[in-house]
């Protein structure tokens, strides 16, 4: 069974708002909604795939802004963290 941690990485290692789960969605859900939740903050988003990372997100540079909700933050694969979890 394949399993997913997402989690918020801050300096020195330290972690925080970790989720794990065998189910895809539920952990694409929940590394929107850390991204979302705490752009701006000097810390990243990651997710892994059976302990191998598969995203890095940081959440202190390459900000966007999104025209339909005005989130300001970095993006995931071009879209905005927020509309997308709808």
């Amino acid at each position: 069974m394949d399993i997913y941690r997402i989690y918020l990485r801050h300096p020195g290692q330290r972690v925080s708002d970790k989720t794990t789960t065998s189910d895809r969605v539920v952990a694409e859900m929940a590394f929107r909604s850390i991204v979302a939740n705490h752009a701006g903050e000097h810390a990243a988003v990651v997710i892994s795939l059976n302990n191998v990372q598969q995203r890095y997100v940081r959440l202190d540079r390459a900000h966007d802004t999104c025209n339909l909700c005005q989130y300001v933050g970095p993006f995931i694969d071009d879209t905005c963290p927020r509309c997308s979890q709808a």
